[in-house]
């Protein structure tokens, strides 16, 4: 189960797993009507099922989904101990995935870190990276495809990396995330990261707290549910932000993949 409500222009900025705002009961029903979704649709591999949720009125709306892995995909290995990539190729490859899916255990969040100046309407900042210093420690990981010495063009995605961090609890997890983008140095020539902004963002009274209508604060939730069925899987400068525009509410549910696979 992954919520994604911190956006911006429909691009999420912070997911975590899982969701803050939901009941079990309410996680429960959307893990149970997107099994049953793919499953009457015969779909079989990985998957996002997707929801909109109006925290005020209690109410999910089907949005869609997306026959592949989400970009936030790490919260939910990290909380659940599987390999949803390692799995997915399995799927495809004929194997079926045997057992119960795994629970959940404790919090994970992630941050992107994307090269752009959230003090120029989040402009792209592009440039060759002349330093690079990505956080160790417990309960940190860092997915990146960047090293020190590439250029980050300005004609694609503009993300230099994923700072995932996994606590006991939401308290624990948000913690550790604000330590590893402390800890996190990234000099672009000619260019910056949207660090500050993350930092600033997540001492956030509305994102610390995310009460029961804590989304509210920024607009409809958006969740979404991942599966892949094998048998089934549901599953240099930095700029200071001066406000938080067009941030947008989303959740995100996601489904685990059973992790034993079977040929």
């Amino acid at each position: 189960m992954r919520d994604c409500s911190i956006q911006r222009k429909n691009q999420k900025v912070i997911e975590e797993s899982s969701s803050p705002v939901l009941t079990k009961g309410q996680a429960d029903h959307l893990r149970r009507v997107s099994t049953e979704l793919v499953r009457a649709a015969g779909y079989r591999g990985a998957g996002t099922v997707e929801y909109l949720y109006q925290p005020d009125q209690k109410v999910f709306t089907f949005l869609e989904v997306n026959t592949r892995l989400q970009v936030e995909h790490p919260i939910t290995e990290v909380t659940t101990g599987i390999d949803l990539v390692k799995l997915q190729i399995l799927v495809a490859g004929g194997a079926s995935l045997v057992g119960e899916c795994p629970p959940e255990f404790g919090h994970a969040v992630e941050a992107r870190l994307n090269a752009e100046d959230a003090d120029n309407a989040f402009a792209p900042a592009p440039g060759t990276v002349r330093l690079l210093r990505f956080p160790l420690g417990s309960g940190l990981r860092v997915d990146t495809g960047i090293a020190q010495g590439d250029v980050i063009p300005p004609d694609y995605d503009s993300m230099v990396a994923k700072v995932i961090a996994w606590g006991r609890d939401r308290s624990e997890a948000f913690a550790r995330l604000r330590t590893g983008l402390h800890e996190t140095t990234v000099v672009i020539d000619g260019g910056t990261t949207n660090k500050s902004f993350l930092l600033d963002l997540l001492d956030r009274q509305e994102v610390i707290s995310r009460r029961g209508n804590g989304a509210s604060a920024y607009g409809a939730g958006r969740h979404r549910t991942s599966r892949c069925r094998g048998r089934r899987v549901r599953g240099r400068r930095e700029s200071r932000t001066r406000g938080i525009p067009g941030l947008c509410a989303r959740r995100s549910t996601t489904r685990h993949p059973c992790h034993r696979p079977q040929r």
